[in-house]
């Protein structure tokens, strides 16, 4: 598994998206960086529409994927 995603109920007025990427899948801090605000783009949308928070948990294998594929899988993994 390449990461791992929790819903909780909607702290504030808006459902936010949280995603945390640790060195150990990217070394530079700018390409950490890139995968979370591909995380957000993604979820975010699926968020409002739940009204949910939601937390991802990135592990590893996902440096390889690029957006389509990143796209797909945490959508796959939220059904």
């Amino acid at each position: 598994m390449e990461f791992a995603i929790k819903n909780k109920a909607v702290r504030g007025e808006r459902p936010e998206v949280f995603a945390s990427v640790g060195k150990a899948v990217f070394k530079k801090a700018v390409e950490r960086n890139l995968l979370k605000r591909r995380l957000r783009a993604i979820l975010l949308p699926i968020a409002r529409a739940k009204r949910t928070d939601i937390t991802v948990y990135v592990k590893g294998g996902a440096e390889q994927l690029d957006f389509a594929e990143l796209r797909t899988r945490v959508i796959n993994s939220i059904k």
